[in-house]
């Protein structure tokens, strides 16, 4: 499974064309077959424009191409976070090595109270010329539950696709002490949550195909824990003296190069010894 981790870019990581861009892809093991290529991130939930949309409305058909949600995370001074992000402007690097001098746009910076994060986001639609038919899937139910996204694509030249698509996952941790990852509504994030986002990373053309902009793709995020999210809701509550009562996941097809989401079975020990690490962090600034 081609998961790229805090060490940064696969020394044989190249961008690939597919189609008018390029995708971040290297051999899988023990194969010469290209995979497209995963950075998990771990941080805290610092920004977020998540589905679903809660404003039916007209959606004019010229927005649709830039109708899309989004992420932040932040790590407050986690050195977790850190190698994460240096590793993001080590992919750019391995990235810009394959295109003309100067021609890729450098990464924007921005940050959360002075600390750094790293931003990912995914489109709803994809130009139907684009787009290849046994790609086209419906929305989740989870996604558009009004069907606003549904009925403002008909007619358009607009579909929604696999490349689209975001899972979102939960961490459970069993009475018995077993962890499994489940299926999550996206409504159920919040900010102050520690999660992890799985990104990949698309090269695309702007200025004439003379420049080039690398965008990280939002393809899964995950709730790892929620104590500090509901620990800071209690404290507000008591403040204001309120009472606040407390689909099988998709195979991805891909277009060209295969990109594998999800966990496996050892995933799930890694991340409890990484939640414990941001928590340790995180209490001695």
């Amino acid at each position: 499974m081609s998961f790229l981790k805090s060490d940064g870019a696969s020394t044989h990581a190249r961008p690939i064309k597919s189609g008018g861009i390029w995708k971040l892809a290297s051999p899988k093991e023990g194969s010469e077959e290209l995979e497209e290529l995963v950075l998990r991130v771990q941080g805290i939930l610092c920004k977020k424009d998540l589905p679903p949309l809660h404003k039916p409305g007209y959606i004019a058909t010229n927005r649709l191409k830039y109708v899309s949600q989004s992420i932040a995370l932040t790590g407050l001074g986690s050195s977790l976070f850190q190698a994460c992000f240096d590793a993001v402007y080590d992919i750019h690097q391995c990235i810009s090595q394959h295109f003309p001098e100067n021609s890729l746009e450098d990464l924007p910076q921005t940050s959360h109270e002075d600390y750094p994060e790293i931003t990912a986001s995914n489109r709803y639609f994809t130009p139907q010329h684009l787009a290849l038919s046994e790609d086209l899937i419906p929305f989740k139910k989870c996604v558009d539950p009004q069907k606003i996204l549904q009925y403002a694509a008909i007619g358009s030249a607009f579909v929604h696709t696999v490349e689209n698509e975001v899972e979102y996952f939960e961490l459970k941790v069993e009475d018995g002490g077993s962890k499994q990852y489940e299926t999550m509504n996206p409504a159920l994030f919040r900010i102050g949550d520690i999660v992890e986002a799985q990104i990949s990373f698309l090269v695309v053309p702007i200025k004439n195909n003379y420049h080039f902009r690398v965008m990280p793709i939002l393809r899964a995020i995950t709730l790892l824990d929620s104590k500090f999210q509901k620990d800071s809701a209690i404290l507000r509550n008591r403040a204001q003296k309120t009472y606040i009562p407390c689909d099988p996941k998709p195979t991805l097809k891909p277009i060209i190069l295969k990109r594998k989401v999800g966990y496996l079975d050892d995933d799930v020990e890694e991340n409890q010894k990484k939640i414990l690490k941001m928590t340790i962090d995180d209490e001695s600034q």
